[in-house]
């Protein structure tokens, strides 16, 4: 009995996992893309099925950009989620921290993002750029 619940936790992990790698593969696509509405429905459904952001599993991307992004991503949910209103206790998985900038500098938002404008600071230090208030729209 013990063995099959064992089982069916693990199995039920890495459906989490799947999903998890899934949401943010479509997010990083979205947000790639110039899809900003798209964008901002999967944040949207992210927080409204309170999915934890510690179980994102390291991506397997070998794109240097995807993983930044995805790092990016994920780092900013905590600190979106983990503020109010909100105050929910999320907490960085350890792989974003291996992750490192791309070589060149990226915008990832449309003409808003002006020379003078002041950047989110967790994709900026990834040469991502994003507005400073960027998914504070939960």
């Amino acid at each position: 009995m013990k063995a099959e619940f064992l089982l069916e936790y693990d199995l039920d992990m890495k459906d989490n996992e799947s999903q998890l790698n899934s949401i943010l593969d479509q997010m990083t696509d979205s947000l790639l893309s110039g899809h900003e509405i798209e964008y901002s429905e999967l944040m949207l459904d992210w927080f409204r099925n309170s999915y934890r952001c510690s179980s994102v599993p390291r991506p397997n991307d070998n794109d240097p950009l995807r993983l930044a992004v995805k790092a990016s991503i994920v780092e900013r949910m905590v600190e979106v989620f983990n503020s109010p209103p909100h105050n929910d206790d999320q907490a960085v998985p350890a792989w974003c921290e291996t992750i490192g900038a791309v070589d060149e500098l990226v915008k990832l938002q449309s003409e808003r993002l002006l020379e003078d404008e002041a950047y989110c600071e967790v994709f900026e230090k990834r040469n991502l750029l994003v507005v400073k208030n960027f998914m504070y729209f939960i």
